[in-house]
């Protein structure tokens, strides 16, 4: 099955080498992971940290710098899995990458770190970053910390200034009860990148009274436009209206 060219099978083959928790299975997890075939290999990698030892976190921290993100991301994911402060050179190389997914990883990596060298990385990045990654950074840092700075990098650099010498992590009670900062929704859902398409249903079912004696299509309009208003000046943003046909207001953002 490990040979089998469906990667459900070859999956499911590598899931059960895993679970035999001996060397004959690190080994093979091992070979598996830096083997030629992208997907097999990333299923390899997720499955290592049931093998702690030295030699799958080297071969880790070697998977994590590949230049293809598809291995990087599960070796980052998994380095985050396995903690221990040595791998906090590898996340602070990752959180400059060029491909976003992989910065995406080092983010979540450092959450479940969670020592305060992870903080250190997170906040002095958090300059160098805008939209979707900014919110994440935001919000892994909100998760670690209880603090409800929301994207405000200037904020977090003062507070963790003065707060790292004595801080102590929070409990997940206290985590989940901390406030989030104010930020753009649309129908609730949060809207942190800069760069967004809004699709509008404005077939005929949206002429359609809902509460108040308001049509679903005034409705959407006035959601719209509350969301576009709290947007900021550098966000750019397009609209595309769909019934039968689709029809885009500009062809670009």
């Amino acid at each position: 099955p490990l040979k089998d060219t469906i990667l459900e099978v070859r999956g499911a083959a590598l899931e059960a080498v895993a679970e035999r928790r001996d060397k004959n299975s690190e080994n093979l997890l091992l070979r598996e992971a830096q083997g030629t075939n992208e997907d097999a290999a990333a299923l390899a990698i997720s499955l290592l940290p049931a093998f702690p030892g030295d030699a799958v976190r080297q071969a880790l921290v070697k998977l994590a710098g590949n230049a293809k993100a598809g291995l990087a991301v599960p070796a980052l994911d998994a380095l985050g899995e396995l903690g221990g402060t040595e791998s906090l050179p590898v996340f602070e190389k990752a959180l400059r990458a060029k491909d976003w997914a992989v910065r995406v990883s080092a983010v979540r990596g450092l959450r479940k770190l969670r020592s305060k060298e992870a903080v250190d990385l997170l906040v002095d990045r958090m300059a160098s970053e805008e939209g979707r990654l900014l919110a994440d950074i935001a919000e892994t840092l909100r998760g670690m910390t209880a603090k409800p700075f929301g994207s405000a990098a200037g904020q977090w650099k003062e507070w963790w200034t003065n707060a790292r010498e004595t801080f102590a992590f929070p409990g997940p009670d206290a985590v989940a009860a901390a406030p989030q900062a104010g930020m753009t929704t649309y129908y609730g859902m949060p809207v942190v990148s800069t760069r967004l398409v809004f699709c509008v249903d404005i077939s005929g079912s949206m002429q359609a009274e809902s509460e108040g004696g308001v049509t679903r299509l005034e409705q959407a309009k006035k959601e719209l436009l509350r969301s576009l208003g709290q947007l900021g000046k550098d966000a750019q943003v397009n609209l595309v209206f769909f019934d039968d046909k689709i029809e885009p207001w500009h062809r670009q953002l």
